[in-house]
């Protein structure tokens, strides 16, 4: 099936913590998504990418849920002071984290495909 009317891909980089309460989140207010794990980033926290394709009407309500889930947290970084050489301490960093970063990608095409429908088994023929 192919679609005419204007889509949005909305792809979210969010911490792993939040990312299972924003794809329950999306699939109550009647979105789909796909949740894709991700490493890398500040401080090495784990991420997963969000991506939800909607019709570009819906994307401020796909933003709200986010918004709605997808908290900021407190985190300490231990940054190396210059004497680290010399006494092997190091010194936390009180550092902020969290929430999303999201773009938004227009979308030119979107075709979903069916799968066929397998023919039944010839030992299952008579049920």
């Amino acid at each position: 099936m192919e679609t005419q009317h204007a889509m949005t891909l909305v792809v979210a980089i969010v911490q792993r913590e939040d990312a299972g309460r924003l794809t329950g989140e999306l699939t109550r207010r009647g979105h789909r998504a796909t949740r894709i794990p991700a490493s890398g980033g500040f401080l090495s926290v784990g991420s997963d990418v969000i991506l939800s394709g909607v019709a570009e009407r819906l994307v401020g309500d796909v933003l709200d849920a986010i918004k709605a889930t997808c908290e900021t947290r407190t985190a300490y970084a231990f940054h190396l002071s210059g004497d680290f050489a010399m006494d092997g301490t190091s010194m936390p960093i009180e550092v902020e984290v969290g929430g999303a970063v999201v773009f938004t990608v227009p979308v030119e095409r979107f075709v979903q495909i069916q799968g066929r429908v397998p023919a039944r088994p010839a030992w299952r023929a008579g049920k």
